[in-house]
């Protein structure tokens, strides 16, 4: 599940945060609880509001640079997972889509044939090593990372499930469609929204491609999700106005 403090906390529970008065004493846990309180509600709001996917950016695409035959890369961008955690890729990264990896990114030492996935996994890196001033179990030592900086991995996964269609209208029409259509959207959606709230995946990395090692064609359109920015959203509403008031 990675670190305590990346804002999931599997089913939905009730966030809490710190009670402040005079004379608190504020220690490690404390902080934490802040620190938790934040993201959980952060990567909540993700989550169920905005999605999971690609919101930019994330282009997988042969790497001219390449040190094996066949290697790809991923332009930088951003994602949310599906536990609602931002996944930052600042720069280009290389990868060889023909070894497969664990879920830590690490090459299982098998090879890939026919399709494999590729996958955009959180990540936490802990670095900045500074003095233990008060020494305890959890940190043992002269020395303790002082800083964790989100990151990523790529995963390399034969793809064995059937090839994903493109999100479409998931809501299934009902009720009487006599009435006025303001009316008939407001019952269902209310229906729609009313069931229970979907369920944080086991697995929440994010599927940027799907590779044919054979021919190494790329697919960036099946399995890839993507997150409906507000600017996007504005865009396909114009563009749909555009169409239906043409003649």
């Amino acid at each position: 599940m990675g670190s305590t403090m990346d804002g999931f906390s599997g089913p939905l529970s009730a966030p809490e945060r710190n009670h402040f008065f005079y004379g608190k004493l504020m220690d490690v846990t404390q902080f934490e609880k802040d620190a938790r309180y934040v993201n959980h509600k952060h990567s909540l709001i993700n989550r169920l509001v905005l999605g999971s996917g690609v919101v930019c950016g994330l282009k997988v695409e042969k790497d001219p640079n390449a040190t094996v035959e066949g290697g790809l890369r991923i332009t930088p961008g951003v994602a949310f997972d599906g536990w609602g955690r931002e996944i930052i890729v600042p720069e280009s990264g290389s990868f060889d889509p023909h070894a497969l990896t664990d879920a830590e990114g690490n090459p299982t030492g098998e090879p890939a044939t026919g399709d494999v996935t590729i996958c955009l996994a959180y990540a936490e890196i802990k670095s900045d090593l500074v003095p233990v001033l008060v020494p305890d179990c959890d940190t043992p030592g002269n020395c303790a990372p002082s800083t964790i900086r989100e990151s990523f991995r790529v995963l390399v996964r034969p793809a064995t499930d059937a090839v994903a269609e493109p999100a479409g209208c998931e809501v299934v029409p009902s009720g009487d469609w006599t009435d006025p259509l303001p009316t008939v959207l407001q019952k269902l959606l209310a229906e729609h929204l009313s069931e229970a709230c979907p369920k944080a995946p086991d697995n929440p990395c994010v599927q940027l491609a799907r590779v044919t090692l054979a021919n190494g064609e790329i697919d960036l359109v099946h399995g890839r999700r993507l997150v409906y920015t507000n600017a996007l959203l504005y865009e396909l509403i114009l563009c749909l106005a555009q169409r239906v008031l043409q003649p």
